[in-house]
């Protein structure tokens, strides 16, 4: 293929290869059959992404261009790029005045990170899911950006402005450099911190194809998985699943769900928009609820790709549920109001101008009239801060039923708020679920009210799909 045929992006990226030496080139969209009816290549070379770009000499990344039509070189103002320079006096000793011949000027370029690094971390191409692991996997980058190249690696960022680089500290927020330090780290906190800051960053990322939300993702989930034992489960980590489930819709960012399946309701993969992750325990908190089992089923062998389904057995105290909107509500999470157990008391506190609870949804709707007349929500107490006794927070699984007769539900969200309105919670003990019957007497109807797999003295066992 004469390399006049190719778009211009890659054209580029080819000379740029030779001047620095490289023979080959790798683009996904020459080097993997893009064919719509067979993804079998396609299949077996996205689960293969991470090698390539863990043992590429270089990332060349177009940081100015949102498709291949364009070409990475600019016209530039060459003046523009030196760094502006600053002169400061120093005295021998700071703690007196001093004469002229005390002081000594120096001078010094003056680069700010967020100026420095902005043209690189709000180009285009960072904000798509892919490119994330790309950018993660390469042990180098170089980044042609709108008025100069940068370049970062694994202990450095530099740019034409700042030849000589910023050096790396825990403070800098990007990943390319801090991850490995916080994988290679013999601390787990360290490791699931790491996870928990890239679930962030990549949750706020675009996906073409909604499918591919856990594939783009699964070449750092790999690495990861090498460093040290655990089961990674659609997103996130056996180990303190129970806290990784309490992740929410960041405050400030639109959200859906996906039309097509990507993951089960309680993994954040399932979401379109920006979440939170609550990935390490506190030890000022206590759970509320168990996680008996988990079951994923994998669209290939690959256990970090696609999922086709899952599910969850929790088993936790059980309450009836409905969300009222608030008209006068002061942001997203202020915008409903809970009540619970159908109090009439708890309707007329819902609807004052406090609201005792932060209701955050997954997936917002208009209204949730008809779930509340149907009876279909219900919450379950998952954390409390026992240990803070001035702070009198609870946080909530918000579920509505799926399917009564399976005892399944979906996850809709989390709630955070005072405890002080949803009464006597029951905890699952070690042993009272799991052996316990199925369902009870609790209307007198010879059946718990509440659909549910097992009862036992208040604690319900229910699936979460």
């Amino acid at each position: 293929m004469p390399i006049s045929s190719l778009p211009p992006t890659f054209r580029d990226a080819s000379f740029t290869a030779r001047q620095l030496g490289v023979r080959y080139v790798w683009i996904d969209a020459l080097c993997i059959f893009q064919d719509k009816d067979d993804l079998s290549d396609w299949e077996r070379e996205a689960s293969l992404m991470h090698k390539v770009y863990s043992n590429s000499f270089c990332n060349i990344v177009a940081g100015v261009t949102n498709d291949s039509s364009h070409s990475i070189f600019r016209s530039r103002n060459p003046p523009s790029l030196i760094p502006p320079v600053s002169m400061v006096r120093l005295g021998k000793s700071p703690f007196r005045l001093y004469s002229d011949d005390e002081l000594v000027i120096h001078s010094t370029h003056v680069v700010t990170y967020k100026g420095f690094w902005k043209q690189v971390d709000e180009a285009h191409i960072n904000t798509r899911g892919w490119v994330m692991q790309e950018r993660f996997m390469s042990h180098r980058a170089l980044i042609f950006g709108t008025e100069q190249l940068f370049w970062e690696c694994r202990e450095m960022e530099a740019a034409e402005t700042n030849p000589d680089g910023l050096r790396l500290n825990s403070d800098i927020p990007f990943p390319a450099h801090n991850v490995q330090k916080q994988q290679e780290s013999q601390e787990y906190p360290d490791r699931y911190a790491f996870w928990d800051n890239l679930v962030e960053i990549y949750s706020a990322c675009a996906l073409t194809f909604p499918s591919d939300k856990l594939i783009a993702l699964s070449g750092i989930a790999k690495q990861v998985a090498s460093l040290f034992p655990d089961k990674y489960l659609a997103g996130m980590w056996r180990y303190r699943l129970e806290y990784n489930l309490l992740w929410y819709v960041h405050g400030d960012a639109e959200s859906s769900r996906y039309d097509t399946y990507v993951a089960p309701s309680w993994s954040w993969a399932s979401i379109k928009g920006k979440v939170v992750a609550k990935l390490l325990s506190d030890p000022n908190t206590e759970l509320l609820y168990r996680l008996d089992d988990y079951k994923l089923e994998y669209a290939t062998s690959d256990e970090t790709g696609a999922v086709l389904g899952g599910l969850l057995r929790l088993s936790g105290s059980l309450r009836r549920l409905k969300l009222l909107r608030r008209e006068n509500g002061l942001n997203r999470w202020d915008s409903w109001a809970m009540v619970i157990d159908d109090v009439e008391d708890k309707w007329r506190k819902a609807k004052r101008k406090w609201n005792p609870w932060m209701v955050k949804l997954d997936d917002p709707q208009e209204s949730y009239d008809e779930e509340n007349e149907s009876g279909m929500l219900y919450c379950m107490p998952a954390e409390d801060y026992p240990s803070r006794p001035k702070h009198n927070f609870l946080t909530l699984f918000l579920l509505q039923v799926v399917d009564p007769s399976q005892a399944t539900f979906r996850r809709i969200g989390v709630a955070t708020g005072d405890k002080g309105y949803i009464g006597h919670m029951v905890q699952p003990g070690e042993s009272d679920v799991g052996k316990s019957q199925p369902s009870t007497e609790l209307d007198g109807s010879g059946k718990t009210a509440i659909p549910c797999a097992a009862y036992k003295d208040g604690i319900y066992s229910i699936y979460v799909l």
